[in-house]
């Protein structure tokens, strides 16, 4: 049986090559970390957000408890149903 030889096609990196991945890598991992500090940065944000909108709410549910009174209810009912 005859071999066949297959073309083998190679690229030779030269150390300008390198370095320029190197930098790349470097840059790349620069914005990863801008990107990580942006998304920490978004999520406090988004957790103060939220603690806010409870507070308000609690608020709005209290202020709106205080305002509805059973005697209130009952003067409402008495209106309705004279």
């Amino acid at each position: 049986s005859r071999s066949r030889l297959h073309s083998v096609s190679l690229q030779l990196v030269t150390e300008a090559d390198v370095i320029a991945l190197v930098e790349k890598a470097e840059d790349l991992w620069a914005q990863v970390e801008t990107l990580r500090k942006e998304a920490n940065d978004l999520s406090l944000q988004a957790e103060s957000l939220g603690m806010e909108a409870e507070t308000s709410a609690a608020g709005a549910m209290s202020s709106l408890q205080e305002s509805i009174s059973e005697e209130k209810l009952a003067e409402a009912n008495e209106a309705q149903n004279p």
